[in-house]
């Protein structure tokens, strides 16, 4: 019975490793580098890994986006002058996955947006807000150490209308406007996870196995009668 047992959970392990997650976009912000002033809109944000594109859009014309330290790296992605409805927004597709989960790190300047919402489109203009009202700490980063408390993730896995689309996006948008015009908030190592959709070999495969483990299983069982 030991060993029928061992053969179930080696079945399993080959199931769950065929259908692993991976990294479909990653902005670390090291390369692409942020950096231009007095603009609304900011576009064209290449990710670092994966494929995908970042925008920013605020209302205010003399916006500076820039790109200072980030959490425990030399770069992230800021800007000043926020108002409310002011955002940072990453466009990936997901095709051939699902089960997506996004993973990001924040942080604002003391006269920074304290509230943000976090949320997801299909067509970047209806929006479903995953996380409201959340709120990003005035917590200062360096390029040495990551700085803890200014880690978010959302887990949309169970969101199958995100599963294999051909643009999914997601927004960064402030709840309540800066205390100042020199207020900031910066994003860094925004990353965007799924599982792949299994192609019908890897379902035979691991079907396969799941029968094989059921015959020893039941062989044995027989035995003992």
């Amino acid at each position: 019975m030991k060993r029928v047992a061992l053969t179930l959970l080696a079945v399993l392990s080959v199931s769950v490793g065929a259908f692993g997650q991976v990294i479909i976009a990653d902005w670390t912000f090291e390369t692409s580098q942020p950096n231009i002033m007095n603009q609304t809109i900011l576009t064209g944000i290449n990710p670092e890994v994966g494929a995908g594109t970042a925008s920013a859009v605020h209302a205010n014309a003399m916006t500076d986006y820039s790109s200072p330290s980030g959490n425990g790296s030399v770069h992230s992605f800021s800007a000043n002058t926020w108002s409310v409805g002011d955002y940072y927004q990453f466009q990936v597709s997901t095709v051939g996955d699902m089960g997506i989960q996004v993973s990001w790190n924040q942080t604002r300047s003391a006269t920074g947006p304290a509230s943000w919402n976090f949320a997801y489109g299909l067509n970047g203009v209806d929006f479903t807000v995953a996380l409201g009202g959340y709120t990003a700490n005035s917590i200062t980063w360096s390029n040495s150490a990551p700085a803890a408390g200014s880690s978010f993730s959302v887990d949309l896995s169970s969101v199958s209308a995100l599963d294999n689309a051909s643009s999914v996006y997601f927004r960064i948008s402030a709840a309540t406007a800066a205390g100042g015009a020199a207020g900031t908030a910066r994003v860094d190592d925004f990353q965007v996870a799924a599982t792949p959709v299994p192609e019908p070999r890897e379902y035979a495969m691991v079907a396969g196995l799941g029968l094989i483990g059921f015959c020893v299983f039941r062989r044995r069982a027989l035995k003992r009668v």
